[in-house]
């Protein structure tokens, strides 16, 4: 992202707070703390967005993120109770009725995307795809049927300007479906994330495991708030409760988790850099202990490519397993990291510099089978397979 593109979105962000703290403190019918603490959650989410964006720019969870607070921050005036006479009040409320539900489906595709913010499964685009198609038709559904009781609302009423049918029991039978479909896409939601969580390495599950704790302690707030305003009203102090505490545990739970996930990874390649550049002097036992303690990744080799394929640390011939990635570091590259295929989805590392050399990272293919002149299989990495192809043509001329 660059800097225009930053400026632009730091603007719209900044245009839509104004709007929120105008509209919410001059005409809304909420108590100014609750203003600030609405638009302050949206607020969030936009500069947690943009930093990650910033942060980590092949990554599409920054923009998810940007996305979700944008979306909380148009949403907002719904949650104001605005004056049912005030000017745009219809269109106030068709929009809240959708934007209300949006923010589920685009944070549940940043749960299931992190940390490249890109969905892995066809069970994870199932989920977030019913997600989306759910705040839509539940959404207007519910705007179809939108009939509030006068006795509850007062002067602050929700009248839906595309209500066909005025039927506050069938309107409240809706509500429930939608909810209670809500809840079985988070069950599955849910499931997902401990599935991956078994299959991911120690890091990744400790940040996934604070990811779904969170979520989980969410959902508990919004079945509380969901209670409180059946069995009370929108503005009793339970509501109230569930509700900032529903959206803050939010606010902790999804940028939290991606610059917790950022934190422990630059934390554990800082030092990356240095190591390599020592692994003359440390002994051939304890480098791949080392390096695999500070990644996180006691199955980490290390391997040294050589005209003839690449050779572990004791100088045995290696041919790295097909279920790990393989990252050259230096260029020429003069060492391979063989590791877990999670340490390459979790960071995008920029070139470094250790003791005056190139430290610079890459992903190469698996070494392949290479068959010379001579006639015997060697295990070359495709990188050096490309390089030795020039020599041979310009030998042959």
């Amino acid at each position: 992202m660059n800097r225009h593109r930053l400026a632009a979105h730091v603007t719209v962000t900044a245009g839509l707070v104004a709007g929120n703290l105008w509209v919410g403190l001059k005409f809304g019918m909420l108590p100014a703390p609750s203003v600030w603490s609405e638009t302050a959650v949206g607020v969030c989410f936009a500069v947690g967005g943009l930093a990650a964006w910033w942060l980590r720019p092949r990554s599409r969870t920054g923009p998810w993120l940007l996305a979700l607070g944008l979306v909380t921050l148009v949403n907002n005036p719904f949650e104001f109770l605005l004056p049912t006479a005030l000017p745009g009040h219809g269109a106030v409320v068709l929009i809240g009725g959708i934007t209300t539900w949006l923010q589920y489906a685009i944070a549940a595709h940043v749960l299931l995307g992190y940390p490249t913010g890109r969905l892995s499964g066809k069970p994870d685009r199932a989920l977030v795809g019913s997600t989306f198609v759910l705040s839509l038709v539940g959404g207007t559904a519910l705007l179809l049927t939108l009939t509030p009781d006068p006795a509850v609302c007062a002067n602050f009423c929700y009248d839906s300007p595309i209500q066909l049918v005025n039927d506050r029991a069938l309107f409240l039978r809706l509500r429930l479906m939608v909810n209670l479909a809500w809840l079985a896409l988070a069950l599955v939601l849910m499931v997902l994330l401990v599935h991956r969580i078994a299959r991911a390495t120690p890091p990744r599950r400790r940040v996934l495991g604070f990811a779904v704790a969170m979520f989980g302690l969410s959902w508990v707030f919004y079945i509380g708030l969901s209670i409180a305003v059946t069995v009370g009203s929108v503005r009793s102090p339970a509501a109230e409760f569930f509700r900032y505490s529903h959206q803050w545990v939010g606010v902790v739970g999804l940028p939290g988790t991606f610059f917790v996930g950022l934190l422990r990874e630059r934390l554990a390649f800082a030092s990356v850099g240095m190591l390599v550049g020592k692994l003359a002097q440390v002994q051939a036992s304890e480098v791949e202990a080392t390096l695999g303690e500070v990644l996180h990744d006691n199955g980490l080799r290390v391997a040294f490519p050589t005209g003839d394929g690449m050779v572990d640390v004791a100088g045995r011939p290696f041919e790295p397993p097909s279920d790990r990635a393989v990252t050259l570091i230096g260029d020429p590259a003069t060492v391979v990291l063989v590791h877990d295929p999670a340490l390459a989805d979790d960071r995008e590392l920029p070139r470094r510099r250790s003791h005056g050399s190139s430290a610079g990272t890459r992903q190469c293919p698996p070494a392949r089978r290479d068959t010379g002149a001579a006639g015997r299989g060697t295990s070359v990495p495709a990188t050096h397979r490309r390089r030795r192809r020039p020599r041979a043509a310009t030998a042959g001329t």
